[in-house]
């Protein structure tokens, strides 16, 4: 995968996809002899994207709610466990 990034690195690439249909039976007796074969083509642009560069650090108060939801849990439980006994 990375030999790859480098060969193209820079460059405007495009995948392209190609499908081939043929309509070989249907229902009804109906003859697929006047149906023709269907082409569809589908192309994608590949972009390069700017790398990032290290991601931003969490906040503090996200932990901090995490601990208090995690204890509150923990206390739901408790209590829950507690009265079912």
């Amino acid at each position: 995968m990375y030999l790859y990034l480098q060969k193209y690195s820079g460059k405007d690439v495009e995948i392209s996809s190609k499908l081939l249909a043929r309509v070989t039976e249907l229902p009804y007796n109906v003859n697929p002899d006047f149906l023709s074969f269907k082409k569809l083509e589908v192309v994608t642009s590949v972009e390069e994207i700017q790398d990032l560069g290290v991601a931003a650090p969490t906040p503090w108060y996200i932990y901090l709610i995490g601990i208090i939801l995690g204890i509150l849990l923990l206390l739901l439980l408790i209590f829950l466990l507690y009265k079912v006994m």
